[in-house]
């Protein structure tokens, strides 16, 4: 009978993570205070790993240590130990559970970001405020085709074009030929010029990873945009807008 009982303490405390030779020299231990080597022998387990057994029930806050040589090992109290350790052991999880949500979160992030999305931008300002944002962005190339140029836009464009030569990287911008001459001359020293006489649109494409249409006939009021990172639609404008640069004249 009495083994059967010993049977079921030691699975009930392998469920709450012990392992089997410490339940084991817990069990022995319960009976009463004594050191590795009598535990050896009472609890059946070799000696070679019994002080690292009993380490691990002390760290486990079921057992405690007192003297030096031979040290003697006694059980806590059994409903002070068991809350102890039940604490511990609360406390692992959360901190487990903690480290699972921040990887977790880190990997939706990435998946989020990785997912193409598609905006429309409706208005100049707002239209404005991203084209702004996405040639600020730019670390390799920046492809910008302009349907219209109105002259306060020379103030905004040149500190990010200077930025951007700076750093060396490369800007290809593509103009409506009627913009004023002493406008293009600012804009000359920091990249790449190119006029054509008509222009349906327009685009700004960066690094070849997200763009952003400017969607309106020549000379009509820029109200519409649609920016996105899709793969599909950036290589698209890209296209459209190599050919339009091939087909357009040096500004000087």
């Amino acid at each position: 009978m009495f083994h059967i009982i010993g049977e079921q303490a030691v699975s009930k405390l392998r469920s709450l993570g012990l392992t089997m030779t410490e339940a084991e020299v817990y069990l022995a231990l319960l009976k009463g205070d004594a050191d590795a080597k009598s535990l050896s022998v009472s609890a059946g387990v070799p000696y070679s790993k019994m002080h690292t057994v009993l380490r691990g029930l002390v760290a486990k806050k079921l057992v405690v240590r007192s003297g030096k040589s031979p040290s003697v090992y006694s059980c806590r109290d059994l409903v002070e130990g068991l809350q102890d350790y039940k604490r511990m052991r609360v406390a692992e999880l959360e901190e487990k559970v903690k480290e699972a949500e921040a990887e977790l979160s880190k990997l939706r992030t990435e998946a989020t970001s990785e997912r193409p999305d598609i905006w429309i931008i409706k208005g100049q300002e707002k239209i404005l405020m991203r084209s702004y944002e996405a040639i600020n962005s730019a670390r390799v190339e920046a492809k910008v085709a302009l349907p219209s140029f109105p002259q306060l836009l020379t103030a905004a464009l040149v500190p990010v074009m200077k930025r951007l030569k700076a750093e060396n990287i490369k800007i290809k911008l593509l103009l409506p030929s009627s913009v004023p001459v002493a406008e293009v001359k600012k804009l000359v020293d920091f990249g790449e010029i190119r006029l054509r006489d008509k222009m349906f649109g327009g685009g700004i494409i960066i690094d070849d990873k997200e763009a952003l249409l400017l969607v309106s006939a020549e000379g009509d009021t820029q109200n519409l945009a649609i920016w996105s990172n899709h793969l599909g639609i950036v290589q698209l404008a890209a296209a459209y807008f190599d050919n339009l640069w091939a087909s357009s004249f040096g500004a000087f």
